[in-house]
């Protein structure tokens, strides 16, 4: 009955030895909601990605759907929406998933996210300061008025 305490253990073990890592190889990208939406492809997307990290997720040899969600949450994570060249296989007595996260090219334009995650403020993060507004600058005085015509002399007398 030991014995099988042990195995039994070690099965529940090793259900709960899993992972998922991440290694940035682009730039950062403000993070998405963990349930954003996300194109998954085994080969290249038909669409120009900017590469922002490879991923890897290890499951239990019976939990392939935790290894594909985890993919998704490090994807949206990272700011991606697109997980390419996926590949999946059995890793030792776990199963293992991998693939590169990357932003839709249209989506990385210059202008169309921040690059770099928000930051949350500590209890000794100073608060940013606006710089003060450059002052409006003053009208153009108008231009001096005419000096005023001449008064018209009056009429000559008729001659005779």
């Amino acid at each position: 009955m030991s014995g099988l305490a042990v195995l039994l253990a070690a099965g529940l073990t090793n259900a709960a030895c899993i992972t998922a890592e991440l290694v940035q190889v682009g730039p950062m990208r403000a993070a998405h909601e963990d349930d954003c939406p996300v194109q998954v492809f085994t080969g290249t997307p038909p669409y120009a990605v900017l590469d922002l990290a490879s991923a890897k997720a290890t499951c239990s040899a019976n939990d392939r759907p935790w290894c594909a969600e985890q993919l998704g949450i490090l994807a949206c994570r990272s700011g991606g929406d697109t997980i390419y060249g996926v590949t999946e296989a059995p890793y030792g007595m776990n199963y293992q998933m991998a693939g590169m996260l990357a932003l839709h090219a249209d989506a990385a334009a210059p202008g169309a996210a921040p690059v770099s995650p928000p930051v949350v403020p500590g209890p000794d993060t100073p608060i940013p300061v606006a710089p003060p507004a450059s002052p409006t600058p003053a009208a153009p005085a108008p231009p001096p008025a005419a000096p005023p015509l001449p008064a018209p002399s009056p009429p000559a007398p008729p001659s005779p």
